[in-house]
């Protein structure tokens, strides 16, 4: 990270206390960018399975756009430590 934003290493650590302080607030940023696109895709129906059904589509498309982060939340994030997953989980619930 420090490489591609072209800082030195210790730099990323002034911001971020560590490797799962980095990916909470990337699953932050992008969750919810994706939770607000979704809230106003959602206003034009009232069926419940069309909303999932959009929510699935919308959730896949997101990801396979994204190599990067879809290799991120399907794999760091579901193996990592259980409180980091627990402040995940936080974040989804709103």
């Amino acid at each position: 990270i420090a490489k591609q934003a072209g800082v030195a290493d210790g730099t990323i650590y002034l911001y971020f206390k560590n490797k799962e302080d980095i990916l909470i607030s990337l699953f932050k940023e992008k969750m919810g960018q994706f939770i607000e696109q979704m809230n106003e895709e959602m206003e034009v129906t009232n069926s419940a399975t069309e909303k999932l059904t959009l929510f699935i589509k919308k959730h896949f498309e997101l990801l396979s756009s994204d190599r990067h982060l879809a290799i991120v939340t399907q794999l760091e994030l579901r193996q990592s430590n259980l409180e980091l997953r627990l402040k995940i989980n936080e974040i989804l619930k709103g």
